[in-house]
């Protein structure tokens, strides 16, 4: 009773709630049948998927328990056991959202190649390898090879467990996320606005999907330039994650920074840099002693700032920023040496040509982004260099008569190379 209790609360999105009943059920069953029982290893599994669903931020501790259970069911029932199979699924999901990616593979390909052949192709279970094994290849920017996979997965869902399936829905809305990546933004609305519809209707406002479905809308809307329709998605999300979830949590986190950049774009700077100050606090809470998420909300702040053309205030922010960068990255990590030239423009704004002509030129010639993130990577490199340029014409400016135009026109030059 107290375990069919804790599923029904967790599927319901009761997750606080389903906790004692699912402890309780867990403690019983392995002083009373042992650590090996089915009904044990069920329990275990379901204490790990209780956690798992309660966000980003709980999958670590979720983890051991899974393992268990996969460990157990594995020597107990083999490895083609229905029961095992969906275990193994459920790992490999862990691993994913945990970015896991190269160990969530083989996990998962396991799971595919085993419940096609024991379960197959339209089995529920089947159907969830399918849609993993597509959002795997999705989240390692393998968008064509993940496209067969994903509509082969939302198609079984809707001819097996039809169109309000908390399942099919999320398939739906990982389809959209998909288009959404390969930039058919026209295409990718309707899915979401499906998904969104359906998940409000079944799971509820407060459900953690349907928080997701909210922020996709806002998100996809965001890119297109439909500010003004975005802002309520994006604030119902963020209100509901934080009700929901609390504000150490990564979505919640991401919520944050959604909403920021919105209100940035709208030009409402005084509300955006709370939502920045605020990002930094929950940050240096989760990190007191600096870590990339505290660095990563720094570089927003600063960011932030440098718009608002306050760049003695952006000056510290960044160089916390740079000093966290230079002890948690690579050595020659780009993202060390963007920075850096952040820095040396908050120099050059205030006037402070020597040392802003220190930390820019060495950026400038330093940086090299990695080609696998493309566009922005050149993008980067060109912004490090103009930083340069602008450097120079200042200082000729302030100072003519010392070159420093031929060597904006120098630097001007690199950047021509670099388009």
């Amino acid at each position: 009773m107290l375990e069919t209790t804790a599923i029904t609360l967790r599927e319901l999105g009761l997750h606080d709630l389903a906790t004692d009943p699912q402890s309780r059920a867990l403690k019983i069953r392995r002083t009373i049948l042992g650590n090996d029982h089915r009904d044990t290893l069920a329990s275990i599994n379901n204490m790990g998927a209780l956690i798992q669903v309660q966000g980003l931020g709980k999958q670590a501790e979720a983890e051991p328990y899974l393992r268990e259970a996969l460990d157990g069911y594995r020597r107990i029932l083999g490895d083609d056991d229905p029961v095992t199979l969906h275990s193994i699924i459920r790992m490999g999901g862990l691993l994913m959202n945990q970015g896991k990616l190269a160990e969530a593979e083989p996990y998962l390909r396991e799971a595919l190649e085993g419940s096609r052949r024991v379960l197959g192709d339209a089995n529920s279970d089947t159907l969830q390898s399918i849609n993993s094994i597509g959002f795997l290849l999705y989240s390692q920017g393998k968008l064509a090879e993940a496209e067969p996979y994903l509509r082969e997965a939302l198609e079984g869902y809707r001819r097996a467990l039809g169109d309000d399936d908390p399942a099919t829905l999320q398939s739906i809305n990982i389809m959209g996320g998909l288009l959404n990546a390969q930039g058919k933004l026209a295409e990718a609305e309707p899915y979401f606005r499906e998904a969104l519809e359906g998940n409000r209707r079944v799971l509820g406002d407060d459900h953690v999907a349907t928080l997701r479905s909210i922020s996709w809308i806002g998100f996809l809307l965001q890119n297109q330039d439909k500010l003004t329709e975005a802002e309520p998605f994006l604030r119902e999300a963020l209100e509901g994650y934080r009700r929901v979830l609390g504000d150490g949590d990564p979505f919640t986190l991401h919520s944050f920074n959604s909403m920021g950049l919105l209100l940035e774009k709208q030009n409402q700077w005084s509300e955006s840099e709370e939502i920045r100050r605020l990002i930094v606090g929950i940050a240096r809470r989760a990190e007191p002693d600096g870590g990339l998420q505290l660095g990563s909300a720094l570089i927003r702040l600063g960011m932030n700032l440098i718009k608002q053309n306050r760049h003695a205030d952006a000056e510290p922010i960044l160089r916390e920023c740079l000093e966290i960068w230079q002890r948690v990255l690579l050595e020659g990590d780009w993202q060390v040496w963007n920075t850096q030239s952040l820095v040396g423009d908050t120099m050059t704004m205030q006037s402070k040509f020597v040392e802003a002509e220190r930390l820019l030129v060495e950026a400038a010639e330093q940086i090299n982004p990695p080609a696998e993130i493309g566009a922005i990577g050149v993008q980067r490199t060109n912004e490090a260099i103009r930083r340069v340029v602008d450097l120079y014409t200042a200082w000729h400016a302030a100072e003519p008569g010392n070159s420093y135009d031929t060597r904006a026109e120098e630097w001007r030059g690199k950047l021509g190379d670099t388009d």
